[in-house]
């Protein structure tokens, strides 16, 4: 009688040598080795089975915890946008102070009243005007 041993080999069970392969053995042997990789391919799909369960249940917490830090960082970009906003409609109103500001001091009529009651500035009179014509250069 013959053994399949667990490598798929066909074995004499008095001395444990691979017997020489006939018809009747390779019939034996094709049984032999679809038993033994039949039983590891089980195993294999058992294993694979189980990795695959295992990354999954590691795979959804961590995108979970991902998901929270970037709601984080969206919320926290989002405060700094508004605080932007904030600044920039701050800025806008105080430059529109500034140049209400220049406008008024820039007046005609605000300088001409300096110039006349702080720096004891008049008006020419006709007389006192004085005209200086140069020539143009060839």
């Amino acid at each position: 009688m013959l053994v399949c041993n667990d490598l798929g080999f066909i074995t004499n069970p008095k001395n444990g040598r691979v017997k020489g392969l006939s018809e009747a053995s390779l019939d034996h042997l094709y049984y032999c080795l679809g038993s033994v990789l039949g039983g590891k391919m089980k195993n294999i799909k058992n294993t694979l089975k189980k990795l695959f369960y295992i990354v999954v249940a590691i795979l959804i917490p961590g995108l979970l915890i991902l998901n929270a830090i970037q709601a984080e960082r969206y919320m926290q970009i989002q405060r700094e946008v508004e605080a932007l906003e904030q600044k920039q409609i701050q800025l806008v109103e105080e430059n529109k102070k500034l140049i209400i500001d220049i406008s008024l001091l820039s007046s005609g009529q605000r300088i001409g009243n300096i110039a006349e009651n702080e720096l004891g500035m008049h008006k020419a009179e006709g007389d006192e005007i004085i005209r200086v014509e140069m020539e143009k250069r060839k």
